[in-house]
This record gives C-alpha cells, sequence and structure tokens, in this order.
C-alpha cells in the first residue's frame, strides 16, 4: 500500500473517531455495536462531504 493512501486512512479514522465523539462520547473504536457504526454512517451522509467521499466512508466501516 502506498504513503498516500495509507494517510488518507489515518485522516478518515482521525474524522471518524471524531464522528464517534460527538455521537457517543468516551466510547472506543473496539467497544463499538452495529448501532452505533450506523449512526457514525448516518452522520457522515448527512454531512456536506461529496458523494465520493462519503462513498470512502463507507468503505472505511465496513
Amino acid at each position: 500500500m502506498r504513503i498516500a493512501r495509507v494517510l488518507k486512512y489515518m485522516m478518515q479514522l482521525n474524522t471518524v473517531a471524531r464522528v464517534i465523539e460527538k455521537t457517543s462520547p468516551g466510547k472506543l473504536f473496539t467497544n463499538m455495536n452495529r448501532m452505533d457504526v450506523q449512526l457514525v454512517a448516518a452522520q457522515i451522509e448527512h454531512s456536506d462531504r461529496a458523494a465520493w467521499t462519503k462513498r470512502d466512508y463507507g468503505l472505511l466501516l465496513l
């Protein structure tokens, strides 16, 4: 995997972590259940990000 791709994933994970902190304060990635992931996905889907960016975040959450 190229360094640019790794950096992209790291930036996306940071964004997802901020969304998690906003929707479920104190929750860790390892403690998330299906409902938590759906809440994060809904937050990202309702954001003003481009369609391709939302798709990338969706793939990250799989």
